[in-house]
């Protein structure tokens, strides 16, 4: 496709002084969530862009914030015929509950990665467990699940990054309290988490655990920039503006590129066919995505009738992080694909994005992208963690900003640009149904194999056949049918699928973090085949997934007709 005039001289406009500008200042704040720091940054953010004329409007909200204050970690053991105490440095984590006085104390076992094979025919019940993994909800769940006492976590680097232990997304409604985390779980550095695992395979060790942290209320803004353009249906930008410690990768290079997206596309606001917002996020990190989870509730009408895709911004500029490996929902892949070709010249493989990363909008069921880069996979800057361009750094102290690349800053806010511009300006929605069909059609397939014999999927298959010809009779007349009514097409049948494909809860609840396979209801098929029909646990999965095929049924039906309908008016001379 190759870049437009108006693609070129809006990347141009990007300034690299800008963009350091304000990262400069940005990590000046340690921008813990709920806290003053958070709140003086998001304050520089709304002078800044007021001060150019820019609408931006603030919400001011509380929010369930988890902070972690303090941990220790007591290690007994005989050696030599003598015992021996040693105390490690460590941390706890976000929503990790305090331990009583005196801390929690019990024999340490080792189970490995924590997977749930590890706990196969182990009795941790009690005891304090050792997980060689990175502190995450669903290790978290394993060990609680299992009956231990407490978790030992291992950082796979030199530095401990800062987690969060729960699984439920944004503020917990009453019927999630009782998923909040009930077990202890601190963090080592890995040196620590080896000398462990071998000391545990010599003899018994005991561990003793304290955990405290404070996980309350706490007052918060979010600032929403408001761009106009000729339509008021619009893109949503956004990206956290709260951070571990400075985190000048994670996400300070991400807001001074939002600041700068703003202010170029705000220059330039006469050229733009739709809108475009962007929101500043707090309570990514304590609150596992409370502020986005917020704006989705909250604008939730806004939002389905007028959004036309979410843009995640999150660690762009990180030093030597030169490859993209962007995201996105299968209906944009093919167009990230072409984005990211045309500004930087990289053939990147789009994968679909992850429960993670402020993805609180899939519900709603508009589609997602994320431009995300990495550092080089045999790079000695790259880590086993979640973030910074998989830096080493990410969630620690040592995010600051000799991580950041000035010159790469620019290059990333530039591709956000053509992503952006290209949303906004596309006459037809950049919507590739043919992708979306045939993933469909494909995860029908292996969800029927998967079943064995065991469930009727007949009705699904069906729907995915349906689905898939009203595609391609819809992508058939797509040139007499006018684009106002393809866009109308596209918005409703991609709504009413996208909630069906990545959520289990549907369009007004959010999904637990966990990982998620495409059509997720659905995912414990296999498991059928394994129980004995005559249980109680064969018969409530099977209402459940009974209950499922219908609502995917529905959708697919539903959208097939949808397309049909616009399709048909052609045909019919409407």
């Amino acid at each position: 496709m190759g870049l437009n005039d108006l693609e070129k001289q809006l990347m141009d406009c990007v300034s690299a002084d800008r963009l350091w500008r304000d990262l400069e200042k940005i990590v000046t704040w340690d921008r813990l969530s709920g806290t003053d720091g958070e709140r003086q940054c998001a304050r520089y953010i709304v002078d800044s862009l007021r001060a150019l004329g820019i609408p931006v409007e603030v919400h001011e909200f509380d929010a369930y914030l988890s902070h972690p204050r303090r941990a220790s970690l007591k290690v007994s053991f005989v050696e030599g015929g003598q015992k021996v105490e040693r105390e490690l440095n460590c941390i706890t984590h976000a929503f990790s509950p305090c331990t009583p006085p005196g801390g929690v104390t019990g024999e340490m076992v080792s189970v490995g990665k924590g997977e749930p094979g590890d706990y196969q025919g182990r009795d941790v019940a009690g005891k304090v467990v050792l997980v060689d993994a990175l502190a995450t909800p669903e290790k978290a769940i394993l060990a609680e699940r299992a009956g231990a006492a407490g978790a030992i976590f291992v950082s796979q680097e030199k530095v401990l990054h800062e987690m969060i232990l729960t699984t439920i997304w944004g503020t917990p409604a009453p019927e999630d309290l009782a998923d909040l985390p009930r077990m202890p779980g601190l963090s080592v550095v890995k040196a620590d988490g080896e000398w462990l695992a071998q000391l545990a395979s010599r003899g018994r060790v005991t561990v003793n655990l304290q955990t405290e942290t404070s996980t309350a209320w706490r007052r918060v803004l979010l600032p929403v920039a408001s761009i106009p353009g000729r339509s008021d249906e619009f893109l949503l930008v956004g990206g956290h503006y709260d951070a571990w410690y400075f985190g000048a990768t994670d996400n300070g290079t991400g807001n001074a590129c939002m600041m700068e997206l703003a202010r170029v596309f705000w220059e330039n606001r006469d050229k733009l066919e739709r809108s475009l917002k962007i929101a500043w996020w707090p309570g990514h990190s304590p609150g596992r995505y409370a502020g986005s989870t917020w704006f989705a509730d909250h604008f939730w009408g806004l939002l389905d009738e007028k959004c036309i895709g979410y843009l995640n911004v999150d660690n762009p500029g990180v030093r030597g992080a030169y490859y993209y490996f962007p995201t996105a929902t299968l209906e944009l892949q093919a167009f990230v694909s072409s984005v990211i070709k045309d500004a930087v010249g990289q053939e990147a493989p789009v994968t679909l994005p992850g429960k993670n990363a402020d993805e609180s909008f899939w519900g709603l069921g508009f589609p997602s992208l994320a431009l995300y880069v990495e550092v080089a996979p045999d790079s000695p800057e790259r880590g086993e963690v979640g973030g910074s361009g998989q830096g080493w750094w990410w969630h620690s102290p040592e995010d600051t900003i000799d991580k950041c690349d000035k010159t790469l800053l620019a290059v990333d806010t530039r591709t956000h640009v053509v992503a952006i511009l290209r949303m906004l300006n596309s006459e037809t929605l950049p919507y590739d149904l043919k992708a979306l069909a045939a993933a469909v059609r494909n995860r029908v397939a292996e969800l029927q194999s998967s079943a064995a014999g065991t469930f009727d999927l007949s009705e699904v298959v069906r729907g995915a056949e349906q689905f898939s010809g009203a595609v391609a009779a819809f992508e058939g007349s797509r040139g007499s049918v006018p684009a106002r009514q393809v866009n109308a097409a596209l918005h409703q049948a991609v709504r009413l699928l996208n909630p069906v494909l990545y959520t289990r809860r549907g369009r007004f609840l959010h999904d637990r973090t966990v990982p998620t396979p495409l059509f997720p209801g659905l995912e414990r098929l296999p498991d059928l085949a394994r129980l004995d029909p005559a249980s109680d646990d064969y018969r409530f999965l099977y209402a459940g997934l009974v209950r499922e095929r219908n609502r995917v049924a529905h959708a697919l039906r539903s959208a097939a007709a949808v397309l049909a309908d616009a399709a048909g008016s052609v045909t019919l001379g409407g």
